[in-house]
């Protein structure tokens, strides 16, 4: 089995940090589509980069935004924290099965967050500086792992839809992050969760016998 995680809203607890610096950025640039945290959320609902581009924002705007991002967030100190036992979880993970968080999110920004927060033992970290599509990710992880089961943990409903479009075998939705509960519903998960405790005993019956 392959698991795989989203970042920010499942892993990350991202969203007090993002309703300032990532609407921050976009203010910057002078794009009035994000005005606040809701704004950006709603971005978020589905694929992020596909959104943007429905909106007339190009994929090099969008790197731009993140880059800004994440130079103000670094300037200020301010460190984004991991969902309480979400560490362990992963640590945990890893040292049974391949593990890789798929994420829209920059693929070093998020490697740095696991490393502070002493995170072992994911396989890989990839973020959407090298692919924007999670459907694309997860086909090259299924010609990768050829046979195998791939399981993906995300908190929106794009995340569950994505999974869904390229067949993946089990999909959680997590309702403590960025998403709606009846997204997740709508969307199809096969479960939701509400915390990292509940995700954790979950994933604990699924696996016991891989």
């Amino acid at each position: 089995m392959i698991i795989c995680f989203d970042a920010d809203g499942t892993i990350i607890d991202s969203l007090t940090v993002e309703s300032v610096y990532y609407v921050g950025a976009y203010k910057k640039l002078g794009i009035g589509l994000v005005d606040d945290i809701e704004d950006l959320k709603k971005l978020c609902r589905n694929n992020y980069f596909e959104e943007c581009a429905k909106h007339g924002i190009d994929e090099a705007t969008c790197r731009e935004l993140g880059a800004i991002y994440r130079r103000d967030l670094a300037k200020s100190g301010v460190e984004i924290p991991m969902f309480p036992g979400a560490a362990a979880l992963l640590n945990d993970l890893g040292k049974r099965f391949p593990l890789f968080i798929v994420s829209s999110n920059h693929s070093v920004f998020l490697q740095d967050i696991l490393t502070r927060h002493q995170v072992g033992g994911v396989t890989e970290v990839i973020g959407g500086d090298q692919e924007t599509s999670k459907v694309n990710t997860f086909l090259k992880l299924k010609v990768r792992y050829p046979g195998e089961k791939i399981l993906f943990i995300g908190d929106t409903k794009g995340d569950i839809l994505e999974g869904k479009k390229a067949g993946l075998d089990l999909l959680i939705g997590v309702t403590y992050g960025w998403g709606f509960q009846e997204d997740l519903k709508e969307a199809g998960a096969d479960y939701l969760v509400d915390s990292v405790a509940e995700l954790a005993s979950l994933l604990q019956q699924i696996t016991e016998n891989q």
